[in-house]
């Protein structure tokens, strides 16, 4: 009788350990996933302010060269149809 408690605890600790083994490593993989999902999201906003930024400049370099007077796209007004 005794030594089937002691089996009985000794399931009952084991199935314990492995139930917070398995919390654990799901507890992890929230952690990796979470982490992998705010990278994504920093690039995602990174790429999008650099884009409008370099659109800015663009424009901007365009708007000195025709002060300047040297442009360097064609317009449609020079154009020979």
């Amino acid at each position: 009788m005794l030594q089937e408690k002691n089996s009985v605890a000794k399931r009952t600790e084991k199935k314990n350990v492995l139930e917070k083994v398995e919390v654990d490593r799901r507890e992890e993989l929230c952690r990796i996933l979470v982490s992998i999902t705010q990278l994504n999201i920093v690039v995602l906003f990174g790429l999008c302010n650099n884009y409008g930024y370099v659109i800015m400049l663009s424009a901007a370099e365009d708007i000195m060269d025709i002060q300047k007077g040297h442009n360097k796209t064609e317009s449609l007004s020079q154009c020979e149809v």
